[in-house]
């Protein structure tokens, strides 16, 4: 899911699940470094997997990792 694709999509929970076969999602991590590396999207990437999930539609989760985000592989697989 790109940057700002969340706020496109705000309707989220009125989209049967059934729309999409998955949705991928990328994630750098916890909040300040997934805002440092995505212009403060953390909290809005949240809410749309909750969301996702609340309606059954599936995602997942994948990230790049790097210098920046070696150290939250943990928190990126608890998601």
């Amino acid at each position: 899911m790109l940057d700002g694709m969340v706020d496109a999509l705000k309707p989220l929970d009125q989209i049967p699940g059934d729309q999409f076969e998955m949705v991928s999602v990328s994630i750098d991590g916890p909040g300040e470094v997934q805002d440092a590396a995505r212009s403060s999207s953390y909290d809005a990437v949240i809410r749309g997997l909750d969301t996702m999930a609340a309606g059954g539609i599936r995602f997942n989760i994948f990230a790049v990792i790097g210098s920046h985000n070696i150290d939250c592989l943990d928190h990126i697989i608890d998601l």
